[in-house]
């Protein structure tokens, strides 16, 4: 694989929930340079968005209930994504364990891609699978957090042109190290 030099650790940051009907008031620790804080009220959390780049939020889309997408250039649906993140919330999964869809749809990745940069992580409340891979044209991350107590599983997956790969992956390391996710979500 092109970059078989990636290492990757996971860094996931549990918020404390917010009492009572309250508004979302996160407490968060300052942005690395070159990033700014984007507040996420449904997962009671933030994501990290780096300079210049674009946030947008958007519901339903090809049957998942909620996406998030950090992008270096504005779009709009339908328009495909070639570089950038998707941070996309699955309230239900198949089979109905999102530990046992983590595992599995990572498994079935490696097996599909033939990669063998693939990961397990345990922070908290959250189970993560995760797995890097080359489609020929991209490099594509996925990480997939699962919170078997709440029932839902995040899809973490970032995507850039294989040429820009290395600067593309660079960029971008802060925000899947630091998701800032509540663990009642």
């Amino acid at each position: 694989m092109r970059n078989s030099n990636v290492v990757f650790t996971l860094c996931l940051a549990l918020l404390l929930t917010v009492p009572g009907p309250a508004a979302l008031a996160l407490d968060l620790p300052a942005p690395p340079a070159g990033y700014t804080w984007q507040e996420c009220p449904d997962i009671k959390g933030a994501l990290l968005v780096p300079a210049g780049w674009h946030f947008k939020r958007l519901e339903d889309v090809e049957k998942v209930k909620l996406s998030y997408f950090i992008t270096p250039m504005k779009w709009e649906p339908p328009q495909q994504i070639t570089h950038g993140m998707t941070f996309n919330i699955l309230r239900e999964v198949p089979g109905g364990s999102p530990k046992k869809f983590a595992k599995q749809y990572v498994t079935e990745m490696a097996a599909s891609t033939g990669s063998t940069q693939t990961w397990n992580t345990d922070t908290g409340s959250f189970t993560g699978h995760g797995i890097i891979y080359s489609d020929g044209a991209s490099q594509i991350f996925n990480l997939i957090l699962a919170n078997e107590e709440t029932g839902t599983a995040f899809l973490v997956t970032f995507e850039s042109p294989l040429q820009k790969w290395k600067a593309a992956w660079a960029e971008i390391q802060p925000v899947v190290r630091q998701l800032m996710i509540d663990d009642t979500v």
